[in-house]
């Protein structure tokens, strides 16, 4: 089910978002091949919450350039509505980030 307000996300709880624009896969993905779980994006996928960092389960590859992040918010997340929720990549040893977040609308 989607967050939220009335349906606010659980600390402890693991989490789907969906993701475009996370560059080259190994391999690389191929025209018209769906995502199987073969293509991994080449770089590290990180997920925030209010500017802390929380895990990344499993990135998957859907079809041409769109991808699943499962995440999991710690125990100990911060609660409240309209919490920042980012994504980003570790390349060349940097954090990038697209400049854009959205709103996780509840956490519990």
């Amino acid at each position: 089910n989607p967050i939220g307000p009335s349906n606010p996300a659980h600390r402890g709880g693991t989490y789907f978002l969906v993701a475009t624009g996370l560059g080259q896969t190994t391999p690389a993905a191929i025209t018209d091949a769906p995502g199987n779980g073969e293509f991994i994006p080449i770089s590290q996928v990180i997920v925030g919450v209010n500017n802390a960092g929380v895990p990344v389960l499993s990135v998957q590859y859907v079809a041409i350039g769109i991808y699943y992040v499962e995440f999991q918010l710690p125990a100990n997340a911060t609660t409240g509505t309209n919490l920042a929720l980012t994504l980003g990549q570790i390349v060349n040893g940097q954090i990038v980030y697209d400049g854009e977040y959205s709103l996780l609308a509840g956490v519990q």
